[in-house]
């Protein structure tokens, strides 16, 4: 599930549907459905729900509702289900196998059917079960399940799992990053243009020690350094070919002739264009 919390309101301890929820619920209604309607919002109601140590998180409308032609599986789907109002909400382990049910009773569909014959894991089919057999598997299942971590134990988890696995994290978003760059450059342009004007005030406030990092990058990367301001760029004013490190120098001292100029841009990715000297 792509949202990690639930989106229904509780007050006084009590869970409160949104709007949308009732009234998407109320057109479906049916002298046959209802019944399980019924049922359905008390196993959601259930007060126990809120303090359970063993839960899951549910989408109240099913998210197999949300189908048209445009979203046609899970994937596609769990989006709309995730941004239906209030449509999220934590439930026990037990009653979420009892909402299951009550969702195939009240849709009768195939999806309905797969999603609680696969909870039930049995090798009877779900219509051979009764009611009370479901509740014992329902009772059977939040027995084995393992408790749920609280916030702080699950920063915790997560903490010892990123030190633990430093090595193979660090390969992975290095993979991600080589296989993306466009994507990561635009990433970091948007977020630098969303951000410009904090960060040149916070530089300005703190230019010593900026101007200290600088310098002790240069000595740390000395060859790359060297590597980048000999990269060759194609002045967008003067329209001639120079270097990285001239170019810079040229912004810096004629700010309002360049503008908005960005290095990177001027970067000259075809060697071919770089005039030869005479032989």
């Amino acid at each position: 599930m792509s949202k990690r919390n639930s989106t229904v309101k509780i007050e006084n301890g009590k869970v409160v549907f949104s709007k949308e929820i009732l009234s998407y619920f109320e057109s479906i209604r049916t002298e046959e459905n209802g019944v399980w309607i019924d049922k359905y919002f008390e196993y959601l109601s259930d007060e126990s729900n809120l303090s359970a140590r063993k839960y899951n998180l549910h989408h109240i409308r099913p998210c197999c509702t949300f189908k048209d032609e445009e979203h046609k599986n899970r994937k596609e789907t769990q989006l709309l289900g995730d941004e239906f109002e209030g449509n999220i909400i934590k439930i026990s382990v037990y009653n979420h196998l009892l909402s299951h049910y009550c969702l195939w009773k009240i849709f009768d569909t195939r999806d309905t059917k797969d999603a609680i014959q696969r909870m039930c894991v049995q090798e009877k089919y779900v219509e051979n079960l009764t009611e009370d057999e479901l509740k014992e598997i329902a009772k059977l299942q939040e027995e084995c399940a393992k408790e749920n971590r609280t916030e702080e134990e699950l920063k915790e988890y997560m903490k010892e799992y990123r030190k633990q696995n430093k090595d193979k994290i660090l390969k992975r978003v290095n993979e991600w990053v080589e296989n993306n760059q466009d994507r990561v450059k635009k990433n970091k342009d948007n977020w630098y243009q969303r951000n410009k004007d904090d960060i040149l005030k916070e530089r300005k406030g703190n230019r010593p020690k900026y101007l200290e990092k600088e310098r002790n990058y240069r000595r740390t990367h000395r060859d790359k350094v060297l590597e980048r301001n000999n990269r060759p760029c194609k002045d967008p004013i003067y329209h001639d070919v120079c270097t990285w490190c001239a170019l810079k120098h040229r912004i810096s001292r004629n700010k309002e002739l360049y503008g908005d100029t960005k290095l990177s841009d001027c970067l000259v990715k075809d060697l071919m264009i770089i005039p030869q000297p005479n032989a």
